[in-house]
């Protein structure tokens, strides 16, 4: 599944990012599997702090909220994409979610979780 297609997550996707995530962690846990997330940066973005933005946020949901374990929460910055940032999430080792983000912007910037 890609989210954001052509347009990108803008920073308003806070409820929908939420039900995405804990999709993710029931789906991996009926699978016994680990959460892999990797974060690309994309054109214009220059800050890696962004990306380690992005991966917080879901790493931080699935564990204090879903409660998975924090060593099965693999969370890692990738290449540099052309066009829109990449957040991709892998279970048992295959594309599961994969988020196209607008230029530095991350799941909810503003709401503070929601």
């Amino acid at each position: 599944m890609i989210v954001g297609q052509t347009m990108g997550v803008d920073g308003s996707y806070c409820e929908s990012a939420k039900a995405d995530w804990d999709l993710i962690a029931q789906v991996a846990n009926e699978r016994n599997s680990n959460v892999i997330v990797i974060a690309h940066l994309g054109t214009g973005e220059r800050s890696r702090r962004i990306n380690r933005l992005r991966l917080s946020q879901i790493r931080n949901h699935l564990m204090f909220v879903r409660a998975y374990d924090a060593d099965r929460v693999i969370a890692a910055e990738g290449a540099r994409v052309p066009g829109l940032a990449l957040v991709e999430v892998y279970i048992n080792g295959k594309p599961f979610i994969i988020y196209r983000m607008r230029r530095n912007k991350d799941f909810f910037t503003g709401n503070f979780g929601c």
